[in-house]
């Protein structure tokens, strides 16, 4: 019995000064159990195999790495049975998406660095609006409108069928305004509209932003349209300042929105202080001419 506990307690002992059993495991196992660790502990972790340190050190890497991005990658998504998708950064050079029938919320936010970068890759955004196709609910920033703003971009937009509210929640600026004009033209059926700004301290940066190469002709040359707003039935303005371009915008819904129930109108920092400025356009706004004889608008 004696010699037989010493047995085992040499075992034991030798076990620290034996091979490194870590070095034959497989790289398939070790990746798993390195995903289960963080960056610290598998650090610490490193003494029990030379092997081990290897991995530790590809796994530091990437935070050394600069990432350009998607510019240079095709994004594949296949899930027929999605239901959300929120897209917010750099655009890729392509996309191949599955049909998305069950899809009911789309959030599509594009990061452009510099302008030649929004003009070099915005031929890829209509490729990713025809694979939302069948969205309900869509949200697109206004550095996606100013994206495909291209007349050849634009005549690749696909039509929205089942899309009832439209979000767009950033400022426009003016080279977008020919972008959501016709984006508002693919969108038959659609029955809320909501203008979401930045909240900020700078009177310039709120609403539709005043351009130096602004002649609101966009709007103002669509004013006799017929076939936009048939199904609209709420509007929502936030942070408005009234500049001319978000006037003309009501024009244009006023106009056209036949069955328009109600506009609310949330009056920017900047016109709440300009409390006569705020008064005048609100009576200005009350007077304009409406297809719609039920139309209410609110102010907030």
């Amino acid at each position: 019995m004696v010699l037989k506990t010493r047995k085992l307690l040499k075992g034991q002992n030798d076990m620290g000064q034996g091979e490194d059993r870590i070095s034959k495991l497989p790289d398939s196992l070790l990746h798993n159990i390195l995903s289960f660790l963080q960056i610290k502990c598998v650090v610490r972790t490193s003494i029990l195999s030379k092997r081990w340190s290897s991995y530790t050190e590809l796994l530091e890497g990437p935070k050394k790495t600069k990432v350009d991005g998607l510019h240079n990658c095709e994004v594949k998504i296949y899930a027929p049975n999605l239901v959300s998708l929120t897209y917010y950064g750099s655009i890729a050079k392509g996309y191949v998406l599955s049909t998305f029938s069950s899809l009911v919320d789309a959030d599509v936010n594009f990061v452009f660095e510099t302008r030649r970068e929004e003009i070099g890759y915005g031929a890829s955004i209509p490729n990713l609006l025809q694979g939302l196709s069948n969205v309900k609910c869509l949200k697109v920033s206004g550095k996606t409108l100013e994206g495909i703003s291209a007349d050849h971009l634009l005549k690749n937009l696909p039509t929205f069928h089942n899309l009832i509210q439209l979000n767009l929640t950033s400022k426009v600026q003016y080279a977008a305004d020919k972008a959501l004009f016709v984006l508002l033209q693919m969108t038959p059926n659609l029955e809320s509209l909501v203008f979401h700004r930045e909240s900020t301290s700078l009177s310039k940066n709120l609403g539709f932003r005043p351009s130096a190469h602004s002649n609101n002709d966009v709007w103002t040359q669509n004013m006799v349209t017929g076939c936009l707003f048939q199904h609209l039935k709420c509007v929502h303005f936030k942070q408005f300042s009234g500049y001319p371009r978000e006037l003309d915008m009501i024009k244009l819904i006023l106009k056209n929105a036949r069955a328009l129930q109600t506009i609310t109108i949330e009056s920017s920092s900047f016109l709440k202080e300009a409390l006569n400025t705020e008064v005048v356009i609100m009576e200005q706004l009350l007077r304009l001419p409406r297809d719609s004889p039920s139309c209410v608008i609110e102010f907030s």
